[in-house]
């Protein structure tokens, strides 16, 4: 049985969340090393305005059975996954695997993956839509080793068919460095791409990820190892296409704080705290370590960059892949503290905003003077302050800013180790994935988000949300902390359908070709065959599996027989025997169409009378005409068995069965043998065909009915434990059904049974009856003559010791 826990926690929302805010998400786990520590797993919801139903399926494993809770609204619950550990963590390497999760809610939530073990923990932020894209490229550290575990990428197809392109910089499990290959995907199914080494060079930073349909990549460094400390790593990554270039990190508490810079295209010049002069050139998918003189960070680039910051407690590390500032930022986000250890909130806003934040309800846990400028910005500043359990407690938590938009990041530590997350809506806009629906009956309800200042869609709605009937692409633009954006997603709607005809019957040395009349995108037939068309020559059920361009299924299948050819099958002379027509049968198949010389069509022809008779049997392969004689009509012997009768096999008794006083040709009785007489010891049904030296046959058959059930009972037994008659046993013949009650000489039942077999010991509620005469009372019933009859009786039985 599984067992799946639910922990509910409580935060109160006063507005709405926007951190990593969605109604849908997928999410692919990394393996990480059991030897280090690996478990529990949980995810974390919050919901907020409305009660949100969710749903966590595994679309790729098709016995699974979803995880089905509500997130009451204002709340927060963690969902225990550690009983499911070995079907969600994505093992082995380098396999097609069904260990995709997918997050459906009906109301919009946020949700993270927290790996919570005491000694190797990490947070996963769910980015949503956000996550889901066709160009990725991996980030990675590049200064420590994996003590347990290896550095890797995970990939999710959300749609079938999805073809997956993987560049590698470095040796993986199955394919060598410098490398590319390509997977084929269906929804819900998972890739691990797991370097081969363990040391920093091993890694796979700079690989690049490229798909023909939306896909998501988590990333994982396991046991990052830096003197004698080792803890687990990642995040869940967001496509090229949400990058950009102005980042900022804050400074944690790590012994050496790094940030790892991975680039997209060439000439992508990097510059530190206002620098107006590059740092360095990247070229697309190389990497930059840059080191904290400060509190913060401040990164620009000239092309999109991803940003993946390692910070942690002095050695135990954590790293999340950082949002660009520009545009992007939460009003609120919530977060579940899970340890009584040092706990840290980092938070980056801009300058105004740093008064007007609400931790838990209290304004005075945040205080302006508790931030500071981040170098080479004018208007960001920053804050890393550490809480005590009473201001934030080992529980769901709230942090709002009334006046502005804000980042986070959580550092905690939990046991020996530390755990990084860092919460932020990457895109304030993002429709999402073109939309396709294999129903043209559905709909769908394209949501722009919540909270944004305005919104205006190409149907003139301004509303947050519109509900397409038909296919078409759907614009939005809307208007969100003082920057303007633009979004557009394309929704096809189909209903395809393919037709391989009625079923088909061939005739010997035919072969059919089928084919599907539409002009689909891909063809699957029942030998797994891809092509347009398919040739059939022999017999069997075929089917068909087609995509259309939208990747939409249909099916179909057909039947195809073989037509038997029309043999001669009628007996070339024959007789007739007294009393018994003449039936002919020629041979039976479904294709064929018979004729008689009477214009009659029955598959067979009965007759009493001599002469000649034909019989036309065609099917569309071949057609044939078959005569039979008769000549002569013969006597039959008639025999008799007798008539039913009892036959009480309690009593031995036996009946022979002679069927004639003549000798015949050949005997068969009912159990295939064949002597002239046979014997019945039991009641039933008995039978005989004979055949006489004519050649025609007789039968005759008897039953013999089931002899009066009858039930005997002792009259004494002697339960002394001398192993001679210690038991009071009842038995009988013929009997079906049976109830006996034994009753002391005051009336009282002292046993009862319902089975014949069943005995009595002579005891009462385990205590030993005495010596004496005691009443039963017995009901039972079986058949006379065939038919149920029912008896009651009762008489005394003594106990003797």
């Amino acid at each position: 049985m599984i067992k799946r826990v639910f922990i509910f926690c409580f935060i109160l929302l006063s507005a709405k969340l926007q951190a990593q805010i969605d109604r849908e998400f997928w999410f692919v786990a990394p393996e990480v090393d059991n030897n280090h520590g690996d478990r529990p797993i949980y995810f974390r919801f919050t919901a907020f305005s409305k009660d949100a139903h969710i749903s966590i399926s595994k679309p790729g494993a098709k016995l699974f059975r979803p995880y089905k809770l509500t997130v009451p609204a204002n709340k927060t619950i963690s969902l225990d996954l550690t009983s499911d550990i070995d079907g969600i963590e994505n093992s082995p390497a380098d396999k097609i695997l069904d260990r995709g999760l997918f997050i459906k809610s009906d109301a919009q939530i946020t949700a993270y993956y927290d790996i919570a073990d005491g000694g190797n923990p990490a947070i996963f932020p769910l980015k949503g839509r956000n996550a889901l894209g066709q160009e990725f490229y991996i980030p990675s550290q590049t200064d420590y080793r994996n003590e347990y575990g290896n550095h890797s990428f995970e990939i999710v197809a959300t749609e079938d068919n999805t073809v997956v392109t993987i560049f590698v910089t470095n040796d993986v499990v199955g394919h060598k460095k410098g490398s590319t290959y390509s997977i084929t995907m269906n929804k819900g199914e998972t890739y691990s791409a797991r370097a081969k080494g363990k040391k920093a060079i091993d890694h796979l930073g700079g690989s690049k990820v490229t798909s023909d349909k939306p896909i998501a990549i988590t990333i994982s460094d396991d046991s990052v190892y830096d003197n004698g400390s080792f803890d687990e790593c990642g995040d869940q990554l967001v496509p090229v296409s949400l990058l950009g270039t102005e980042h900022i990190a804050i400074k944690g508490f790590a012994t050496l704080e790094k940030v790892y810079i991975t680039a997209v295209k060439d000439n992508t010049d990097l510059f530190f705290d206002g620098a107006t002069t590059a740092a360095v050139t990247l070229k697309a998918g190389e990497t930059y370590r840059q080191t904290f003189t400060a509190n913060a960070l401040y990164i620009k680039s000239s092309n999109p960059v991803y940003v993946l910051h390692l910070t942690g407690i002095k050695t135990e590390y954590g790293e999340s892949l950082l949002p660009p500032i520009v545009c992007t930022g939460s009003k609120q986000i919530g977060f579940v503290r899970s340890a009584k250890f040092e706990f840290y909130l980092m938070i980056l806003t801009q300058k105004g905003n740093e008064a007007f934040f609400t931790l838990n309800g209290q304004t005075s846990l945040i205080q302006a003077a508790d931030f500071n400028p981040v170098p080479g910005t004018s208007n960001w500043m920053v804050c890393t302050k550490q809480f005590s359990t009473t201001d934030i407690p080992v529980a769901a938590n709230l942090i709002y800013n009334s006046n502005g938009v804000f980042h986070l990041g959580i550092l905690n530590a939990v046991g020996w180790s530390s755990e990084y997350g860092y919460f932020s809506n990457y895109s304030s806009l993002n429709l999402g994935p073109d939309i396709k629906i294999c129903d043209v009956a559905d709909s769908v309800t394209i949501d722009a988000g919540p909270d944004k200042q305005s919104y205006l869609w190409n149907t003139g709605s301004t509303a947050q949300t519109i509900v397409a009937h038909n296919s078409g692409k759907f614009w939005v633009k809307v208007k969100d902390g003082g920057c303007d954006y633009i979004d557009t997603v394309k929704v096809s709607f189909s209903n395809p359908k393919v037709d391989l005809g009625k079923d088909k019957l061939l005739c010997t040395g035919e072969n059919v070709s089928l084919k599907p009349d539409s002009n689909f995108q891909l063809y699957t037939w029942s030998d797994g065959s891809h092509g347009k068309q398919f040739k059939i020559t022999k017999p069997g059920k075929y089917w068909i599996e087609i995509l259309d361009t939208i990747n939409c299924k249909a099916s179909d299948s057909i039947n195809v027989k073989y037509a038997k050819i029309p043999t001669n099958s009628l007996p070339d002379d024959t007789f007739i025997c007294t009393g018994h027509p003449v039936i002919f049968t020629p041979y039976h198949d479904s294709s064929f169409r018979y004729t008689w010389q009477d214009g009659s069509h029955d598959s067979i022809f009965k007759t009493n009378a001599l002469g000649t008779y034909w019989v036309n049997i065609r099917n569309r392969c071949d057609t044939i005409t078959d005569t039979a004689i008769i000549s002569s009509i013969r006597p039959t012997t008639p025999i008799n068995l007798g008539n039913d009768t009892s036959l009480c096999e309690e009593n031995g008794d036996a009946k022979t069965l002679s069927p004639s006083t003549l000798k015949m040709k050949n005997y068969l009785w009912q159990d295939g043998s064949t002597s002239s007489t046979f014997t019945a010891t039991k009641a039933g049904l008995y039978s005989v065909i004979v055949t006489n030296s004519l050649g025609c046959k007789s039968t005759d058959s008897i039953r013999f009915l089931y002899c009066p059930p009858k039930l005997i009972m002792p009259s004494a037994f002697t339960p002394d434990g001398d192993g001679l008659n210690d038991y009071l046993h009842p038995y009988g013949y013929n009997i079906i059904e049976f109830q006996i009650k034994i009753y002391n000489r005051w009336g009282e039942m002292i046993f009862e049974s319902n089975d014949i077999n069943r005995t009595w010991d002579g005891s009462f509620e385990n205590l030993r009856c005495p010596i004496g005469v005691y009443h039963w009372q017995a009901t039972f019933s079986g058949l006379e003559n065939n038919k149920p009859v029912t008896y009651l009786t009762n008489g005394t039985i003594s106990i003797i010791r």
